[in-house]
């Protein structure tokens, strides 16, 4: 099976990547350094709350954030159809 992974927080998809590569799997996964959204552009997410990471608010203070790509899932697709996605 072919995968398509999305990870926006750029330590976490060093890992990602570092964890494909132990496993022989960069050519089964297509890892790709953004986050999902309805539109293209970018985002500003936090990067150091670990699993609670989420999009930032402008302003509030909520700890280290870094702009992020933002991508719609069917343009990555680009005509392929999942059959799962998670």
């Amino acid at each position: 099976a072919r995968s398509l992974a999305l990870e926006p927080v750029p330590e976490t998809f060093r890992r990602l990547q570092d964890n494909l590569a132990l496993n022989r799997l960069e050519g089964l996964v297509e890892a790709v350094r953004a986050a999902a959204g309805s539109d293209e552009g970018s985002v500003d997410i936090t990067i150091d709350h670990g699993s609670m990471n989420h999009v930032a608010v402008a302003g509030s203070g909520e700890g280290q954030v870094s702009t992020v790509p933002l991508r719609r899932i069917d343009a990555l697709l680009a005509g392929r159809a999942p059959t799962c996605l998670k």
